[in-house]
């Protein structure tokens, strides 16, 4: 259970990526058209889109804290994803950045947990 809780939690990070993505077709859809209502089309799919994406980051994120916190999940691939995540959120101030480092805190305090360095995985 706490695999699929940290798995899950990892895989909804591609939710702001996804949001960002779309955000910027629709953007680049409307340049240089004049058109008003086109342009309030694009940019209320932007707003959707970005929206749907930080929810589902956040969604993931609380996955994540679930699987690292709760459950004590310390696989090795969790902890290199769950950095990377940290680094990312480390730039999206303000909340993000108290969460990244938060996250890259608990992650120093608690490598020896993780096994780095040795092969086996939980």
């Amino acid at each position: 259970m706490k695999k699929v809780i940290a798995i899950l939690g990892t895989i909804m990070q591609i939710g702001p990526i996804y949001g960002l993505i779309i955000t910027f077709n629709s953007f680049r859809n409307s340049l240089g058209n004049n058109d008003p209502n086109l342009m309030k089309d694009q940019i209320s799919i932007a707003i959707d889109s970005s929206m749907d994406g930080i929810v589902l980051g956040f969604i993931g994120l609380i996955l994540i804290l679930i699987a690292l916190l709760k459950f004590k999940y310390k696989a090795k691939w969790f902890y290199n994803t769950t950095q990377l995540t940290a680094l990312i959120y480390i730039f999206s101030f303000p909340i993000g950045t108290v969460i990244g480092i938060f996250l890259l805190v608990y992650l120093l305090f608690h490598k020896k947990d993780f096994n780095i360095g040795t092969n086996t995985e939980s």
